[in-house]
């Protein structure tokens, strides 16, 4: 009856006259479609496997890849930076004989987790205040003989990132760590081998980096070089394993020569048999040169048979570093069983995979690994996955489902989502635009992708992706601008784009750029105005300015009087939906904020709207039941720190913030309830404690805003909108993880709502525990949560947390090593919610 009532009392002191139950998101889309670069495969189960991407995060499937769930949970949210979504390594201990206890290396730090992925917690480093403060962990190695000694490798693996040639060191399991340096340089630490057979107290250790080969004797207190035999020293993979008595050590490195000389070739697999002393060249016949393009092949994933040394298969690599191209002809999965004499391409394109031939040609290998408990299982990844039962021989995707020409997603979605255009008048028909692999259509209502464009270059070289489309009301036509993708237009300076056209669903496409500038287009239509095919579009295109068709696309007129020098600057660019003349058009300064301004004669000249917030727009619109003009904002593009959603309901004359979240990307407005509003606050690439990523919702106007988050698994935020044939379903595309959707519903106060009192305190784990265990609880909504622990008198020993916390599952470690054994109470108090258990700290 306390519970109820103080809950009760809690709705009205937040005033908000509805609440929404917790949105529960579903990924969807075509499955796959971005790099992968980790897995780790369940030690005595090959179908329990976790696999990690550069900007996706990490996945589980537990049915050998059928199926595939999203196990960011929360790693997603917060303040953590995108960046935290590239897993360069995925690590079991395997003192964990339930194997529930993972480790993850990330870009900004190493995290952890005891249930299997359920929730996570970051380990290293420790006391983060600032981005400076996160450190790239390029490996794992865990003592074989003890699980609280854990050694971690520094760097970016895949770039040419400062590693500082480090090595952590942690003999607590991660709460403390020590330093040591391996080498002067800066090198990246690509691979630690702890020989098991040496003393625990006096520890062999191998480490493989981009400065080299090293070992230590005494566990890690000095180091010396073992490159005798290596042609170079960029070395990657390292894989360690005593096959009898014998140990074996094998070592990939990065591919060199001098272009035009096949002879020049350095780098391939090598190995050693005597500790690193010498290494032999077992490339055997691997290709090694394409004389047509003067390009050398790369290798750097392989694995090794773990009862026979001479059995190995190594993969194809991009190249290196990342922006020189590598050979491609003769890309896959190459098998040798005789130790490295004779290699095998045993790889072969799947057919029944969206990426197959024509239309996506790559078939190199970012992960690839065998099975412990089933060598004859392996798994082998880039954009796609693919596995193989028998070895090697044959090969299946498990990355999409087939629905007959279409392709649906088992949960391994993967893409940068870039655009999304529903048909006015066709509920079941959608359009998807993604970064990399273009423009794809649903005829079911978002179940099911089909790619509708012949090859990945369709509209030629730098226009992989698809970013604004539009839907002509009255006959179909399908309007989209292309660009050469987030990664390359963020570091060229948005300078390459097009418009195209189809006038048959997607089937075939006419460009209608012709005279524009080159550059990334900000894509509006007005289809208020003319009639099919003599359509009204503008174009924002960022260093250019703003222009207009009025049939179309055949001409094009530049439309920048009243911008004068601020006309390159245009970022965003928004039409009136009741009142075509009214335009708006949002600048962005790098590193000066932006101005907003107004057209009142579709363009003809503009005017700067003096009281607008002074600060880069990143996005407009317009609510087509009042016209009140929303518009988000941020101090700076490249590092944010504040800004927020502000709204004129004067159109434009003056301004107020109605949301004060430093990067809201998108808003929508529900189309018949003005009141109903949505932002989607962006992950960004610093630590920021203001930002809360995620997706947030007010049922009056602004006035108070409630996170429904939940379960969305990535929350580099790109795009939100609402289904106008459903508002009560809103579509959310991310920087990496894909499309997800959810359906959402309000509830008035008084009725019941559904999770609304769903709050859970967990039995700690593990319990009874010795010096660490981990304390975890769920929340509904946002709430400012106490945790504390308390001895047997009821004497409070320490907190754990007093802050607001964002929905869902929080995970905290207690470090009782400075107390005695004994009984201790854990007690949380959350928006009216009180709980306690009980823990037992066995010394």
């Amino acid at each position: 009856m306390k519970l109820a009532t103080s809950v009760f009392a809690l709705f009205f002191t937040v005033n908000v006259s509805n609440l929404f139950s917790q949105v529960d998101w579903k990924p969807i889309g075509p499955g796959g479609g971005s790099d992968l670069k980790s897995i780790a495969i369940q030690p005595n189960n090959p179908n329990v496997v976790y696999i990690g991407g550069d900007i996706e995060g990490i996945f589980k499937t537990t049915n050998g890849g059928e199926t595939w769930k999203n196990i960011n949970n929360n790693l997603s949210g917060g303040h953590y930076p995108p960046d935290i979504y590239y897993i360069q390594e995925i690590v079991f201990d395997l003192t964990d004989l339930t194997y529930q206890t993972l480790y993850i290396c990330t870009a900004i730090g190493l995290f952890k987790t005891l249930n299997g992925g359920q929730s996570w917690i970051q380990i290293f480093p420790m006391n983060i205040s600032s981005e400076d403060d996160f450190i790239p962990v390029s490996y794992l190695a865990i003592d074989p003989s003890n699980s609280e000694i854990l050694y971690l490798g520094s760097g970016f693996a895949w770039s040419n990132s400062d590693g500082k040639g480090k090595i952590y060191k942690s003999t607590n399991r991660g709460i403390s760590w020590d330093t040591l340096v391996v080498t002067s340089s800066n090198a990246i630490i690509h691979g630690i081998f702890v020989d098991p057979n040496s003393s625990l107290s006096n520890r062999t250790i191998y480490v493989s980096s981009s400065s080299g080969m090293f070992k230590s004797t005494n566990g890690g207190n000095s180091w010396n070089s073992i490159n005798n035999g290596l042609p170079h020293t960029l070395c990657r993979r390292l894989f360690g394993k005593y096959f009898g008595s014998e140990l074996i050590l094998y070592v990939s490195l990065i591919s060199t020569g001098i272009k035009g000389d096949p002879n020049s070739f350095k780098g391939g697999i090598y190995k050693s048999t005597n500790g690193g002393t010498n290494w032999t060249n077992i490339n055997g016949d691997l290709p090694k040169y394409q004389v047509q393009d003067s390009l050398f092949y790369f290798y750097w994933k392989f694995i090794v048979h773990p009862s026979d040394p001479n059995t190995i298969l190594i993969g194809t690599t991009r190249g290196w570093p990342a922006e020189e191209e590598a050979a491609y002809e003769e890309m896959g999965i190459y098998k040798t069983t005789d130790g490295g004499s004779a290699w095998e391409l045993i790889s072969n394109n799947v057919n029944n995979d969206w990426m197959a031939p024509p239309f996506y040609y790559e078939s190199n290998a970012f992960i690839l690994e065998l099975a412990p408990s089933n060598p004859n299982v392996i798994y082998w990844g880039l954009v796609w996955m693919k596995k193989s039962t028998d070895g090697g021989d044959t090969w299946k995707q498990i990355n999409s489902i087939s629905v007959g020409s279409a392709w649906k997603t088992n949960g391994l979605e993967l893409m940068v989502v870039d655009g999304i255009a529903f048909d006015p008048t066709n509920s079941n028909r959608i359009y998807f635009g993604y970064d990399d692999f273009g423009i794809f259509r649903s005829d079911d209502a978002g179940n099911s992708f089909i790619p509708v464009q012949a090859t990945q270059g369709t509209f030629g070289y730098n226009y992989d992706a698809a970013k604004d489309i539009l839907i002509d009301p009255s006959n179909g036509d399908v309007y989209q601008s292309r660009y050469e993708g987030l990664k390359f237009a963020l570091e060229n300076g948005f300078q390459v784009g097009q418009i195209w056209r189809s006038t048959d669903a997607g089937a075939n496409w006419t460009k209608i750029s012709n005279g524009l500038p080159n550059g990334t287009p900000k894509l509006i239509g007005d289809f208020n105005s003319g009639s099919p095919g003599n359509r009204t579009l503008y174009c924002a295109i960022y260093n250019h300015g703003i222009y207009k068709t009025t049939n179309s696309g055949t001409n094009w007129t530049a439309i920048n009087s009243g911008l004068g020098t601020d006309s390159g600057k245009v970022w965003q660019i928004a039409v009136h939906p009741n009142n075509s003349n009214i335009l708006y058009a949002g600048l962005l300064k790098l590193g000066a904020g932006g101005e907003i301004y107004k057209s009142t004669n579709a363009g003809g000249n503009w005017t700067k709207l003096i009281s607008a917030p002074n600060e880069v727009i990143l996005s407009i619109k317009i609510d087509k039941n009042n016209g009140y003009v929303y518009v988000s904002a941020t101090n700076y593009f490249e590092y944010t720190f504040s800004g927020g959603l502000y709204r004129s309901t004067d159109e434009g004359q003056t301004w107020n913030k109605i949301f004060n979240q430093p990067r809201i990307v998108d808003v929508e407005i529900h189309p018949t309830n003005s009141n109903l509003i949505f932002a989607a606050s962006q992950s960004w690439y610093q630590w920021n404690t203001s930002i809360n990523s995620g997706v947030f919702v007010s049922t009056n106007g602004g006035v108070d805003w409630q996170n429904i988050t939940n379960n969305l698994g990535h929350t580099h935020i790109r795009l939100m909108k609402l289904n106008p044939h459903n508002p009560n379903q809103v579509f959310v595309g991310t920087g990496g993880g894909g499309l997800w959707y959810g359906n959402y519903t309000s509830t008035s106060v008084g009725q019941e709502v559904n999770g609304v009192l769903d709050y859970k305190l967990y039995q700690n784990y593990p319990n009874p525990f010795n010096s660490t265990t981990m304390l975890e609880f769920a929340l509904p909504r946002e709430a400012l949560v106490t945790l504390k622990v308390y001895n047997m008198l009821g004497q409070e020993v320490t907190t754990l947390v007093n802050e607001k916390k964002l929905a869902g599952t929080h995970l905290v470690q207690f470090d009782a090593s400075h107390l005695p054994t004994g009984v201790y109470f854990y007690k949380i108090v959350a928006g009216g919610y009180v709980q306690a258990k009980k823990m037992v700290l066995l010394k």
